[in-house]
């Protein structure tokens, strides 16, 4: 039998989780040697946690296209960079970078659960005293320079952090479903 793609393709999603924390929380469990994910626990318990907020997200062409190229075995490296910008133009499939990404943290933890990757980013205050409206996820070359590798995700999950300063930890995941 005969089977069509609605009925074997593979369906992406991605999401992202933002959390805004009181400043120096996180660095100082960090500095303890405690990972990032059991320091966002411990910050919690803490009740150290200010905001937190779930946005879905576009996986963008090139997302696309990334994820034809792993399993065809071209590219070498994953989702490495998660970024920030501050401008609110509607993300587009079509989208190659962030319309005005100001800063990009690399991923701390990348873990793979089944079909879903789990990816978490810690931005000090001081590396994000934005009025945030948009985001990013990179990868294939991505480095630490602004808009550099290749675009997966883009999405809007605003969140101004020129008045509240606060430290901000982004959880993204992507399912494949």
């Amino acid at each position: 039998m005969k089977r069509t793609f609605a009925e074997t393709g593979v369906r992406v999603q991605g999401y992202s989780i933002l959390q805004a924390w009181e400043p120096g929380v996180i660095q100082n469990l960090l500095d303890e040697d405690f990972s990032l994910n059991a320091a966002i626990r411990l910050a919690r318990l803490m009740g150290a946690r200010k905001y937190r907020g779930r946005k879905n997200n576009l996986v963008v062409n090139l997302g696309l296209q990334l994820l034809a190229n792993f399993a065809a075995g071209i590219v070498v490296t994953g989702l490495t960079y998660h970024s920030i910008g501050t401008n609110n133009t509607t993300p587009l499939i079509s989208d190659t970078q962030l319309t005005a990404e100001v800063a990009r943290k690399q991923f701390a933890t990348r873990v793979v659960s089944g079909a879903t990757v789990i990816a978490d980013a810690f931005y000090p205050v001081a590396d994000c005293t934005y009025n945030i409206k948009e985001e990013g996820v990179f990868g294939n070359l991505a480095t630490g320079t602004l808009n550099s590798g290749t675009i997966f995700s883009h999405y809007l999950q605003p969140y101004d952090n020129t008045v509240t300063l606060a430290d901000l930890t982004f959880e993204y995941l992507v399912q494949l479903l």
